[in-house]
Order: structure tokens, then sequence, then C-alpha cells
């Protein structure tokens, strides 16, 4: 028991270590957004900070994982380069029994990160876009970033090549937006300058308002849709409007599935199910239809003969019936996206949580392999394992979405290779106390360069 605190000890110190320095490498872009809207974009102090805390959620979301490969390798590391491993061995301790304190801290920060990915993570998202929206609406200008489509304003789409924080000017102004008959317009322009409409006495809403020069407005005629028409204007002011109900409406209610913890997301799932196992029954109810029509003689080209009008008849219904294929499949396949959907938010949230674990698996024979494993060995080879896997789900995701695998595989896979691996590993250490395939890696490696010094 006192080994095993002992052994438990030394993964404290660096793994809060590797903590800091990983969270501060992850925020360091962040922070500087933060300070770049409080200077230049007039957002208060409080608020700024309220938001990047908030946000702060799904940083630590990745760098905890991360953290525990680091502490485990350097933990393990030290031990096998004071020699301490061989020591305990020696006094007839298996490789086994000296990981098990790892194991438990693996379990224990598995549990600890499932609790926080389920609970506290999407209530953190949910509650930073809430903020992010509500401070939009005091001050939309916040909202708007160069060289990328902005879409946070409901109902548009704007593209803005530069944005001058201290004069609003603007460049490139590309303003997509929908009419109320649900076709498209675009206004755009080569320059121009943006302000916020405040509400005041004689106006119940705030806004934002273009002004823009030597541009055109290009839209398609309301009276006839195929006919497409341009506007060119000197100089045009152009508000976007109604933007506080859109958000107060699209903020308050509404969750994504990254904003919702794995029961809502399964109530989300069970309607969709039963939607898709409807789409599923009227497609096969269509299908065993056209079956029967093909062979049932109403397509026979005896039939035409001793009825040729029931040439048409039939291929109208033959046309109908296809055309009606052709909805509920794109509709089965709109329901099975949004279930795969959620599926894949439901299985990351397990994936990451048994990350830590998994890490462990490959961090203890790593560290006690590599021995002098300071916080630059242990940085490295965690960072290539943490953008394997985080490839791993990217990728999973990806597919998941395009319907090429299952949303289980998709975020396991990586969970499942590597903990393959950490067995393999630890199998290797039980067996001979080392990792002779390291042995063998770092020699050719060293052999390598020191050819390449004498050339």
């Amino acid at each position: 028991m006192i080994v095993a605190r002992y052994i438990f000890k030394e993964h404290i110190g660096p793994f809060f270590f590797a903590f800091a320095v990983i969270t501060l490498v992850l925020v360091m872009d962040f922070i500087l957004e933060v300070m770049q809207s409080i200077i230049t974009k007039g957002v208060g102090t409080w608020e700024a900070l309220e938001i990047f805390g908030l946000n702060l959620a799904w940083m630590l979301a990745l760098s905890v994982p991360m953290s525990v490969l680091v502490a485990t390798i350097m933990a393990y590391g030290r031990l096998a380069s004071d020699s301490e491993i061989l020591a305990f061995k020696s006094g007839g301790w298996t490789w086994l029994r000296l990981a098990f304190p790892a194991l438990l801290w693996g379990i224990l920060m598995s549990v600890l990160m499932y609790f926080f990915n389920n609970d506290v993570l999407p209530e953190s998202n949910f509650q930073a876009r809430v903020k992010l929206s509500a401070l939009a609406q005091k001050k939309p200008l916040v909202v708007l970033q160069p060289n990328v489509f902005n879409n946070q304003i409901p109902g548009y789409q704007i593209y803005l090549k530069e944005i001058n924080p201290f004069t609003n000017a603007v460049s490139d102004v590309k303003i997509f937006k929908q009419t109320e008959q649900g076709l498209p317009r675009t206004i755009s322009a080569p320059r121009g300058w943006m302000h916020t409409r405040q509400t005041g006495a004689t106006r119940t809403s705030s806004g934002i308002v273009f002004e823009l020069f030597e541009g055109e407005v290009a839209e398609a005629d309301p009276k006839d849709p195929s006919q497409y028409r341009r506007v060119f204007f000197h100089r045009q002011k152009v508000t976007l409007e109604d933007i506080d109900q859109a958000y107060y409406s699209s903020t308050d209610n509404y969750r994504g599935e990254r904003e919702m913890n794995i029961q809502m997301m399964k109530e989300r799932v069970q309607p969709l199910v039963q939607g898709a196992m409807g789409y599923q029954t009227n497609i096969e109810t269509a299908v065993a239809r056209q079956i029967n029509q093909r062979f049932g003689g109403l397509l026979s080209p005896e039939s035409w003969k001793k009825e040729p009008t029931s040439y048409k008849s039939v291929l109208a219904k033959e046309q109908g019936l296809a055309a009606s294929l052709t909805e509920l499949a794109a509709g089965l396949s709109s329901q099975k996206s949004q279930i795969s959907a959620y599926q894949v938010e439901i299985y990351k949230k397990y994936a990451l949580a048994v990350a830590c674990f998994v890490f462990v698996l490959i961090g203890a024979p790593l560290g006690a392999a590599v021995k002098k494993a300071g916080f630059g060995t242990a940085a490295g080879l965690s960072l290539g394992f943490f953008i394997f896997y985080w490839a791993c789900l990217i990728g999973g995701e990806e597919l998941a979405d395009r319907g090429k695998i299952t949303p289980f595989w998709a975020m396991w896979f990586a969970n499942v290779l590597l903990t393959l691996i950490g067995f393999f590993l630890f199998y290797r250490m039980q067996k001979e106390g080392r990792l002779q395939l390291w042995d063998r890696i770092s020699g050719r490696v060293k052999l390598f360069l020191e050819r390449r010094r004498n050339r």
C-alpha cells in the first residue's frame, strides 16, 4: 500500500504541470481574441472573462486526457531512470503490480471526465452560446469576423474581407439573404463602413447598419424567378432587420447536440428512430406496390394492345411512384443523418472519458522503456499519440456523417486500437521486464545520427 501511494504521488506533480502548460497553449489564441474584443470592440471586461470561462470547458476536455498521458510517462520514466522499477522487480514485484496504481489513476480520471463531459461541458457550451448571442444583440459588431462567412445572425450570410476595428471600415462586402418569396438576394460592394443601431425612444431593437459605396444588388425577379436582375448603386444603407427576436428565439430554447447531455440526446433520438421506421415502412410499401404493378401485367405490351389508353395512365402511376420513392428516400436519409449526429456525440462523451484509462495503458510501459522521460520526451510522445487519437475522432465523425461507418466505430476505433497496443506493451513488460523493441528503435536512431555526423 505504501508503494502504491508512492507511485501514485509520482503522477500528481507532472499531471498538474502538464495540465497548466497544455491548457495555456490551448487558451493562448482565445486570450488574444478576448483582449482584442475588449480593446477594439468595446466589450466589457467582465463579459469577456465570463465568455472566456465558459469556453474553457471544451479546452479542459482535451487537456486532461493529454495531461494524464504526460504524467504517466514522466512518472514511470523517473522510476525507471532511478532503477526503482528494477529494485521492485528484484523484490518480487511484477509489472502488473507496479502498474496497478497507474491503472487505478486512469480509472479515476475516466470517471471524473465522464461526469465532466456529460454534465459540465454541454451546459458550458450552451451558456457560452447564449452569452455570446446576448452580447451580439447589444453589440452586433462583436460577432463579425474578417475573411470568413459569418452566419451568427439568423437569416444572413455575411462575408467581409477586412474590418478596421477602430473606424469600422469594411472592404469587399457580400451580404446574402433570402427574400420573403424565398428567393436569394446578394448585396455586394467593394467598400463601406458599419455601425450599430441602438435602441431608443423610437426604436425597439438594435441592429447592424452597413453604409456601402459603388455596389450592386443582385436577385431573382419575383414575377419570373428564371430571370435575374442587377441594380447598381452609388451609396446605400443596408439594415439587418429584426435580429433581436431572431436571437432570443434561437438562443433561449434550442440546444445543439454538443449542448446536451446523454439523456437529452437519447430523448431526441427516440422520435427520430420512429420517424425513420415510418419512412422505411412507407418505402417498402411503395416498392411492393411498384413490383406488383410491374409483374401484375399492368405494364405488359399485351395489356397496351388491348387498352392503348391504359399505357399513359400506368406510366403516370409509375412516375408518381418513382417520385414518391425519391421523396421518401430523402426523408429517410435526413432522419438517419440526424440520428447519426446524436449517436456520434453520445459515443464521443464515453470515448473521451475512457481515453484517460487508455492513455495510462500506453504511457506506463512507454515511460518505463524510455527511462529518462523528462517533460520534453513525455510531451513529444503524448503529442504524437494525441494527434493520432484526435485525427481518428475527426475523421471518424466525418465518415459517420457520410454514412460510411457506424457512429460507434467512428468514436471508438482509436480507443480499441490503442487499448490493443497497450495490452501488447503490458504483455511484453510482464514477460521481458523491458520493451526490447524500444531499445532497437532508439539504437537504430542513434546509429543513423552517428552516420550522418561522420559524413
